[in-house]
C-alpha cells in the first residue's frame, strides 16, 4: 500500500476564507507561542492587524463557533487577531447579551 500525501475527496475542505487569509503560510508559531501569556500572543495580534487581515471577522466567527463555551485554558492560539481570554469574555459578552434579550421578549 502507498502512502498519499493528499486528503482524499471524502474529506470536508476548509472554509474558503481560509484561502485569502494573510496568515496562510505563515510559521504557526506566531499564532501558537510556547506560552500564551499576553505579551507572547502579541506578536500573533499584531500580525493580523497590521496586515489588515481580509478575512479576520470570519476567522473570529470561526473560533467562536468550534470553541463554544469552552474556558479560556481550553482555547488556544491567535485567531481574528484575539488571545484566547478575549474569546472567552467576547463568549461571555454574547451569552450575556443573549439572556438579556430573552428577558427583554418576555
Amino acid at each position: 500500500m502507498t502512502a498519499s500525501l493528499y486528503a482524499p475527496d471524502t474529506l470536508p475542505r476548509p472554509p474558503e476564507w481560509q484561502d485569502r487569509a494573510a496568515c496562510r503560510g505563515v510559521d504557526p508559531r506566531v499564532f501558537y507561542p510556547d506560552t500564551e501569556t499576553p505579551e507572547a500572543i502579541q506578536d500573533g495580534r499584531r500580525f493580523c492587524v497590521f496586515s489588515q487581515c481580509p478575512v479576520i471577522t470570519e476567522c473570529l466567527f470561526a473560533a467562536l463557533d468550534a470553541e463554544g463555551s469552552a474556558p479560556p485554558k481550553y482555547r488556544h492560539g491567535v485567531w481574528g487577531g484575539t488571545g484566547p481570554r478575549d474569546r472567552y469574555r467576547l463568549h461571555l459578552q454574547e451569552r450575556r447579551d443573549r439572556k438579556d434579550a430573552e428577558k427583554d421578549a418576555a
